[in-house]
């Protein structure tokens, strides 16, 4: 039985996670919209493929649209559980970073904007 061993592209460089969030950043209001009238699926499509064509002038390896969401769901994810850690107590040793995420902390948190995303809501 032959198993076939996944190809796999290698991990976003940090020139394409510089250039991934800068996109973002730009294409912010499409990107995060709610689907309306105004907002369409095409025009957020479309926000996606230019966020994809910057990522793709810096990289080696061609990156898909699907490529960038997931990555940049995974950095959301980490910046959140991040934050997450830092509320906790019991008096160990304080957590370590989650590796590339952290370095982009910063900028994340202000994409995301939201406090209600990472603080939760007051009185709960």
């Amino acid at each position: 039985m032959d198993i076939k061993k996944r190809d796999r592209k290698p991990n976003f460089s940090d020139e394409e996670i510089k250039c991934l969030l800068e996109g973002i950043v730009e294409e912010k209001a499409m990107i995060h919209s709610r689907l309306q009238t105004s907002v369409t699926v095409k025009r957020k499509k479309e926000a996606w493929g230019r966020v994809v064509a910057r990522v793709n002038a810096v990289g080696k390896v061609l990156r898909s649209e699907d490529d960038c969401r997931k990555k940049w769901r995974d950095l959301k994810s980490a910046v959140v559980h991040e934050q997450a850690d830092k509320k906790k107590t019991g008096g160990g040793p304080p957590m370590k970073g989650t590796g590339t995420a952290g370095i982009y902390t910063d900028l994340v948190l202000a994409i995301l904007g939201d406090e209600t995303i990472i603080h939760g809501i007051e009185g709960w």
